[in-house]
């Protein structure tokens, strides 16, 4: 109940247009302090973000699917009702893991690509490995919110770190094939 008043925000005009503002405002900053000295062009970061969005729809769909026994038994979804539960748990969780993902990737991924770039080091392994950094460091602020002991830390933050790693890991590896960053420096 509470992610679907929390889609409905999300998803209502307003929310898109604040959405959308925010991903072009933080793109455009970031190329504009970027662009004499990196040369990634905005249809690349348009592309990117395209292939980040495909790999939310694989990820949403991958998480809404629940075999129609246990929807019944567990849920107690009707068959009847199946198909409808499955579209409305998709199309929920494919709104959050988008606007969340692609504000992460403009807030964060698209600054760290463009420092990467600076160095010379915009490739999709040395992205990939500060893409993990970013996910632990994610996981290990977002357990401090909910532990009473490091023994409770420590059962919330490894399962969480790994959830969190294996999707930002997914998310980058979309986002920078879909860029065209090069697999390696010799590339560039």
């Amino acid at each position: 109940m509470g992610a679907d008043a929390i889609v409905g925000t999300l998803t209502a005009p307003i929310g898109i247009m604040v959405w959308i503002g925010l991903l072009l405002g933080c793109s455009v900053a970031v190329y504009r302090m970027n662009s004499p000295i990196v040369s990634i062009h905005p249809f690349r970061l348009f592309t990117g973000y395209l292939a980040a969005i495909a790999v939310c729809v694989g990820i949403s769909a991958l998480s809404a699917y629940v075999p129609i026994e246990e929807a019944a038994t567990r849920w107690h979804v009707r068959p009847e009702h199946y198909d409808q539960a499955i579209r409305n748990e998709f199309i929920s969780t494919l709104a959050i893991v988008t606007i969340f993902a692609t504000t992460g990737i403009a807030l964060i991924g698209v600054p760290i690509i463009f420092r990467l770039a600076r160095l010379g080091r915009a490739q999709i392994g040395e992205v990939l490995i500060v893409s993990v950094k970013v996910s632990l460091a994610f996981s290990a602020v977002l357990s401090l919110f909910s532990f009473s002991s490091i023994q409770s830390w420590l059962k919330l933050i490894l399962p969480l770190a790994g959830y969190s790693t294996g999707l930002h890991l997914l998310l980058s590896l979309g986002f920078c094939i879909g860029a065209g960053l090069p697999w390696k420096v010799s590339d560039i």
